[in-house]
């Protein structure tokens, strides 16, 4: 769902758009239908199929904005939403569509796996991290280690990645590792604790979602009557955000 396509992560909230507009003339039409059953003048007519339209031309554009800023913000486990926090989503969004390989990132793994980039605790004695050549501290430019280094203080993103990220350009991989870095920095800065952290970004970023290929197998499995396969995916979504072993992450 990232290839840029009308229904692609990035543009499902412009499609979303579309089609309220579409459904907001569909309530004009009734608008206007009960005025004329009503006899109302043509000025009433006018404001009411206006004020239906700027339902979706206004009050949607500024309540989406401001839901979608603060999911952001918990999907990133940020304490607070700024210029700089949208800096780093919107350069999360380039890396995951143009700079993931020739295969690219599962962009619901990779949320997930935000989770688990290693952040020193706040006031601990050591700020040393895995992968980390430099002194891996949480001062600005602390973290400094080769760009391959990246993939010891986050394992978790190469789960996400759809091919080994060992194969990717350098240059992808070094554009990661410095926006991880930055991340890093922003989130040590913030000083918020862990577990609060932690907790909000898995209540924002589930680590299963129903994809085709699981929808396919469970009907076809159903088919032959065996519903076994689809028992199986209708408890795995029933905890879409809680861990649910080795097994069902291979899959």
């Amino acid at each position: 769902v990232g290839d840029g396509g009308s229904y692609a992560f990035a543009r499902q909230s412009h499609a979303a758009a579309i089609n309220l507009a579409v459904l907001s003339e569909a309530f004009a039409e009734a608008v206007a239908w009960a005025c004329a059953s009503e006899g109302r003048s043509v000025e009433d007519k006018g404001e009411l199929v206006d004020a239906v339209r700027r339902g979706v031309s206004e009050r949607y554009v500024q309540t989406f904005h401001s839901a979608h800023d603060e999911n952001k913000r918990k999907k990133l486990g940020l304490a607070d939403w700024d210029s700089e926090a949208e800096t780093l989503w919107r350069e999360l969004e380039g890396l995951m569509t143009r700079s993931s390989g020739e295969s690219g990132i599962d962009f619901t793994l990779l949320f997930s796996a935000l989770a688990e980039v290693q952040v020193p605790e706040v006031g601990s004695d050591s700020t040393e991290l895995p992968g980390d050549s430099g002194d891996g501290s949480c001062e600005e430019g602390g973290v400094h280690g080769a760009a391959r280094d990246l993939l010891g203080r986050w394992p978790a993103w190469r789960r996400a990645a759809l091919d080994d990220p060992s194969t990717w350009p350098d240059a992808h991989v070094a554009a990661w590792a410095e926006w991880e870095q930055r991340y890093r920095q922003r989130v040590c800065a913030e000083a918020r604790p862990a577990a609060e952290r932690l907790a909000e970004m898995q209540a924002a970023n589930p680590r299963y979602i129903l994809r085709n290929w699981m929808a396919t197998e469970a009907c076809e499995a159903a088919a032959r009557g065996d519903y076994d396969v689809l028992h199986e995916l209708a408890a795995l979504l029933r905890q879409p955000y809680m861990e649910q072993g080795t097994d069902a992450d291979e899959r």
